[in-house]
């Protein structure tokens, strides 16, 4: 992965997310975008970005048109709850909102124009004291509808009593500041008497963060230097009430092209560490294709970074002990075991099972429908099977109600527990497009905590050998809220599946030993240590990336590194539980042309890299024999008794 500070303006109005739009993205994968939700960017548009670089900085401006009646601005805030409240999916710490934009402009436009142009209150006295009431009643009750979301102080247009600047009005209040720094020398006394004079202080000192627009188009070389130019945010920073970062949301820089790499040069010089990133402005419009020269220019730049070392893992939770410590000489598991998904058919194919063999696969996930007479043989060659119950009438709107799946799936079950006790309850409910029957929203996961509660207790009575286990989530289609609102399901439930996917659009980001990522089950195990895990879907998903291109031989050297990861933060000794139980890779064949990009053994026979890199790697062993409790030592022999 590379750090740096350059990211992407979104498309605005009607324009929309072009092919040619995301060729740029995919160019220079962004450090951060903002857009306009409801605009031409939508929630599927987001989720691919993030895809694209899963540590991309996402933020939502919610566009304000200027009006003084308080309805307009309680409609405006209604609105903005609901930006942070349904676009959870954007993993915290990357979630930032916008309220209004360029406050200082003027809130009027010439005669015969249909409206007003500007999202402005006005460069005066009045104007600031009404933004700054307004950003607080905003600021206040966006953060108690989600407390999650950053919510920055707007960016200022250059002028307009933004900050005081050489040949500005003497004396007056700035946006920015009070009175006191309107003047050419200060003292820092005087900057601190201007902070608390400030007519907006309240909101800056609310603000989570401090949003720019910088623009250098005349004579750019020289005046990125200049602190009324290039440098203006070093003048804002200078009088905000406590140190905090500082994005630029708008970006324009003038030619030659080789000034923008100059201006991040500039901004990576440790003065400005505080900028953390930038939104060029603006894809569809001044940004139209890949080939574009500021583009090809920041290409260059982009490539020539450095890569850096994402940072290592955290260490996993102690073991539990067994509660059932097996006899003396029994073998018993003392790591996770490494598997895959099997085909996603009906039946089996002799080439899939020679495929497993060839991966020494040591676990399965099989789908429910799956006919089972290929359950001995994958017994026999000792692997673990777990099997995901299915239910095709799921569907966006549609539950199937907890008697009617307990009646489908049951079949299932009984098919399947001569070979084995795990059953996974469902699968991916959360995920946004609700194809699964809900959706991601914290209602859907206190609807879908109460059909599980159900469900498992049919299944249970029905089934009590059976181990059923709450399903793996899609992410990061806010699985983690998911994970905190279903606790009463999951600590109900006898085991919890994570699935697991990453993009690594160039083979360098490092996504699949991400936390965020590849190591996801990072947070299942910190959320429930006590709990058994599965990694029932676990894969490098670039091929459902349009730009992104699945090398193989990369991805075999990925997921050795994944599977060495994972045996090393699952393996205990033996007479503890392994809570890290198994993963299963996905997957390892499909008659679907969907899945063809995931498939490790094509439709013709044929075993793509991984299958033999998983085979070839060095593995520790699964299992170790139970030792015996060492015999006491035998007593101190006494005093002799006198006869």
């Amino acid at each position: 992965m590379k750090t740096h500070k350059i990211g992407w303006h979104m498309p605005t109005g009607a324009t929309g997310m072009s092919g040619a739009t995301w060729d740029v993205i995919a160019t220079v994968p962004p450090v951060a975008v903002i857009f306009q939700p409801g605009e031409a960017v939508s929630s599927g548009d987001i989720w691919r970005v993030l895809e694209i670089n899963p540590q991309c900085h996402i933020f939502a401006r919610a566009y304000y048109l200027p009006s003084d009646d308080e309805a307009d601005l309680r409609a405006y805030i209604q609105r903005c709850k609901e930006i942070v409240t349904g676009w959870g999916f954007i993993p915290e710490g990357q979630r930032h909102l916008q309220i209004f934009n360029e406050q200082n402009m003027p809130h009027t436009t010439a005669p015969g124009h249909p409206r007003d142009q500007w999202e402005g209150f006005g460069p005066d006295l009045a104007a600031m004291e009404r933004f700054n009431q307004w950003f607080c009643t905003a600021y206040d009750e966006i953060k108690a509808a989600n407390p999650t979301w950053k919510v920055a102080f707007p960016p200022l247009t250059p002028g307009n009593l933004d900050a005081y600047f050489h040949t500005d009005p003497i004396g007056e209040p700035y946006y920015m500041h009070g009175p006191e720094a309107a003047k050419d020398s200060l003292t820092e006394e005087e900057i601190a008497a201007s902070i608390l004079s400030g007519p907006c202080r309240e909101a800056l000192t609310r603000a989570d963060e401090y949003l720019a627009h910088i623009y250098v188009l005349n004579d750019a070389e020289h005046q990125m230097h200049e602190p009324w130019a290039g440098l203006r945010f070093a003048q804002y920073a200078k009088f905000l009430p406590r140190p905090m970062d500082v994005w630029i949301t708008e970006l324009g820089i003038g030619h030659p092209t080789s000034n923008w790499s100059r201006y991040f040069d500039l901004l990576s010089e440790d003065d400005h560490a505080y900028v953390r990133g930038t939104c060029i402005w603006k894809l569809g419009e001044t940004i139209r294709s890949a080939g574009d020269p500021i583009v090809q220019e920041l290409k260059r730049y982009y490539n020539a970074l450095p890569d850096v070392t994402p940072p290592g893992p955290a260490p996993p939770p102690e073991p539990t002990e067994l509660t059932e410590l097996p006899e003396q000489g029994q073998p018993v598991q003392v790591r996770g075991r490494i598997g895959l998904h099997w085909r996603n058919d009906h039946n089996s194919r002799d080439i899939d099972l020679s495929g497993a063999t060839a991966a020494e696969a040591e676990c399965v996930r099989v789908m429910g429908f799956t006919n089972a007479i290929v359950g001995p043989k994958l017994k026999e060659s000792g692997i673990e099977i777990v099997v995901r119950l299915w239910d095709g009438r799921f569907s966006p709107n549609h539950i199937v109600p907890p008697q009617d799946f307990a009646d489908a799936v049951a079949p299932q079950i009984e098919a399947w527990q001569p070979f084995t006790d795990l059953f996974e309850m469902h699968n991916e409910p959360n995920h946004m497009t609700g194809l699964e029957g809900w959706g991601d929203s914290d209602n859907h996961a206190r609807s879908f905590t109460e059909w599980f509660d159900e469900a498992y207790d049919l299944l249970r009575a029905r089934f009590p050998t059976a181990k059923l286990g709450f399903p793996g989530l899609a992410i990061p289609h806010r699985d983690l809220e998911w994970l905190l609102i279903c606790r009463p399901a999951i600590e109900k439930a006898d085991w919890l599946a994570c699935h697991v996917y990453w993009q690594n659009p160039t083979y360098r980001e490092g996504n699949h030993l991400s936390d965020d990522w590849g190591r996801r089950w990072v947070h299942y195990r910190t959320a429930y240590p006590e709990k058994v895990l599965y990694l029932t879907e676990i894969g490098n998903s670039n091929s459902h990336i349009l730009g992104h291109v699945m090398d193989w031989s990369k991805v075999s050297q990925e997921y050795v590194e994944w599977s060495d990861d994972f045996i090393s933060s699952s393996g205990v000794e033996a007479g503890q539980q392994v809570m890290l139980a198994g993963a299963c890779f996905y997957l390892i064949s499909a008659p679907q042309t969907e899945w063809e990009g995931f498939s490790l053994v094509t439709e013709s026979g044929h075993f793509r890299d991984p299958i033999l890199a998983l085979g070839q790697m060095e593995r520790p062993p699964l299992l170790a024999e139970v030792e015996a409790e060492p015999s006491p030592p035998p007593p101190e022999p006494g005093p002799e008794t006198p006869a």
